[in-house]
């Protein structure tokens, strides 16, 4: 399976929080058979924690085996310093065996970072969930943080800095970006082969005829009460109604998840979002207006349908149409919109 599809989790904030990051760790113990990677960032110079200096250490080990021996600096640890941020993609590895586990600390040089209590439960006897059991897999090195601003209310999106980090480390030639409020079934991930093959249509094989592909959606809270349900209508108008015509009419724009996107085009196009969190607080919809503004193809499909989840209770609800509205209001004074009239014919 790993040869055609792999899951990168991108989860931006590990390592901050201890329990959550057990839970995390405990998910990828579970389906530690199938291709799934949890990917992060990681500041290699605030390590608070002691999950954290024992991440870093396998960074810098991995780092190390990387790079060849001749592009090495003599103080390795100089790197970081103007390089004080690493993108990260880790799997699950299950070191059951005591001598492993103190082998790893003896390799990492950390037996004497790590406390008392640490190596009575998760070095003298096996946490399933312990920071113990993972492994690098890859590991890039960056100057600037993923959230980039010295005012936090004016901070660049920290959604599209996750998204960004985690299309680094995709593999392959089309991305599908999710949310954790979708879902799925096997019988729907058996047509996936077919609708990638709208990329490259019968006849066509020498180019590209559409950089995004989107599909039905189900919105599986539309029978959690009246509001669940108003809300199911208005996501399914726009995201299958709306998009099914706007395709037609070659407007189509989407907020890209869970649309199919073009992995080479979206990463060397800027990505699937915008930074601006005022201007562009709706960012992933510049995907669709990047598209379209290059003169590119957003397709939509009917053969594929996916789980979406909306909110049920009245104040979500409202929170979350006031930033809709918000964004939308936002969009008039961006860049991408000028462009776009520009090119529409009249």
């Amino acid at each position: 399976m790993e040869q055609f599809v792999e899951l990168l989790w991108a989860h931006q904030v590990h390592g901050e929080n201890a329990q959550l990051d057990r839970d995390v760790r405990w998910v990828l113990m579970e389906y530690r058979e199938y291709p799934i990677y949890l990917v992060f960032d990681l500041d290699m110079i605030h390590l608070t924690t002691i999950d954290r200096k024992i991440i870093a250490g396998m960074v810098r080990r991995k780092l190390q085996e990387d790079v060849p021996k001749e592009l090495l600096v003599s103080d390795f640890e100089k790197l970081f310093e103007d390089f004080p941020h690493a993108s990260v993609k880790l799997r699950y590895k299950m070191r059951q065996l005591l001598q492993d586990r103190q082998q790893l600390l003896c390799d990492l040089r950390l037996n004497d970072i790590v406390d008392a209590e640490f190596t009575k439960t998760q070095v003298d006897v096996w946490d399933p969930m312990s920071v113990l059991n993972v492994e690098i897999v890859e590991a890039t090195v960056r100057r600037h943080p993923l959230s980039i601003g010295k005012d936090r209310a004016n901070q660049t999106h920290k959604k599209v800095g996750n998204q960004l980090n985690a299309l680094r480390f995709g593999r392959g030639f089309a991305v599908q970006p999710m949310d954790a409020n979708s879902g799925s079934f096997i019988g729907e991930a058996f047509k996936v082969s077919t609708v990638l093959k709208f990329f490259h249509p019968p006849g066509i094989r020498d180019r590209v005829t559409a950089r995004i592909i989107g599909f039905r959606e189900h919105i599986f809270t539309v029978s959690h009460g009246v509001c669940g349900d108003i809300n199911a209508a208005a996501e399914w108008s726009f995201a299958t109604l709306f998009q099914r015509v706007q395709a037609w009419l070659g407007v189509r724009m989407h907020t890209v998840h869970p649309d199919f996107v073009d992995s080479f085009w979206v990463r060397t196009r800027g990505g699937t979002g915008k930074a601006t969190p005022h201007i562009n607080m709706a960012e992933d919809v510049f995907a669709g207006l990047n598209v379209m503004n290059r003169g590119e193809r957003s397709e939509h499909v009917s053969i594929l349908e996916y789980e979406k989840g909306r909110e049920v209770s009245f104040n979500s609800s409202s929170a979350q149409l006031y930033q809709k509205s918000a964004g939308m209001v936002g969009i008039w004074r961006s860049k991408d919109i000028t462009e776009a009239t520009t090119v529409m014919t009249t």
